[in-house]
């Protein structure tokens, strides 16, 4: 009896354990689309105080920032450069402590950008994000995304046709 007992205290531990990994992994897709969407569809740019680490760090190839005061100049910019800007989420996983998704971004380039005028050329570009959180902050940030694909659509790069 004893030992029916503590199997299924066992069991049962078991089962709470793998239902709050499942929430914790819930969590942060849920955190890391909500920062998205406050982000890139709302220009909410105070998001970055409340839900970004401290060292927040951002690379995309060929950009690399460090802190929150920097982010909020990145995302400015960029938002400057490409208005009325719409990120949808395509698919989202996560791995540990961190959180992959493949997106799409459409806007239009309304300002500079990379030193070309603004065209008000409607782009849309796809790139996978690949972000940590840890203690219920965004970390860190590694995004790849087709920059060729965006400098053709706003004339920065020839498109050769055959």
């Amino acid at each position: 009896m004893k030992r029916i007992a503590a199997v299924l205290f066992v069991s049962i531990l078991f089962v709470f354990s793998s239902c709050s990994q499942q929430n914790a992994i819930e969590t942060r897709q849920v955190q890391y689309r909500h920062i998205c969407d406050a982000l890139f569809n709302k220009y909410q740019l105070q998001i970055i105080d409340t839900a970004f680490g401290a060292n927040f760090s951002y690379h995309n190839g060929a950009t690399n920032i460090t802190g929150k005061a920097a982010a909020k100049a990145y995302y400015t910019a960029f938002f400057t450069s490409f208005s009325n800007g719409q990120l949808e989420i395509l698919e989202m996983y996560e791995q540990g402590d961190k959180v992959i998704s493949r997106w799409l971004f459409t806007g239009f380039h309304t300002s500079a950008y990379q030193g070309i005028s603004a065209t008000g050329v409607r782009v849309t570009v796809e790139g996978v994000s690949i972000a940590r959180i840890a203690g219920n902050l965004l970390t860190e940030e590694r995004v790849y995304m087709n920059d060729l694909a965006l400098l053709q659509q706003i004339g920065g790069v020839a498109v050769i046709k055959k």
